[in-house]
């Protein structure tokens, strides 16, 4: 598993914490990468990498039609159950 790998999932842990509150300060914390996360869906390089990321902008993104939008771009670039 590569290091960026790990690093997605362990800020995936932080992003669906149990508490509540800690959680949002995290989420809050994504969203400043927000961009970063999107280009790692893109750039093709690792479907679980980009999956987490998929993952964590479903989390944090606040445009919903935007993270539509990249779903129907990069569909290819994810697994195809994306549960």
């Amino acid at each position: 598993m590569s290091a960026r790998h790990q690093f997605l999932d362990l800020l995936w842990s932080f992003v669906i914490l149990n508490d509540d509150e800690l959680a949002e300060e995290c989420k809050d914390v994504v969203r400043a990468g927000t961009w970063l996360l999107y280009e790692e869906v893109l750039s093709g390089r690792a479907m679980g990498s980009a999956l987490f990321a998929y993952w964590l902008l479903q989390e944090v993104e606040t445009n919903p039609a935007r993270l539509e939008r990249l779903l129907q771009v990069a569909r290819h670039l994810l697994p195809e159950d994306l549960s």
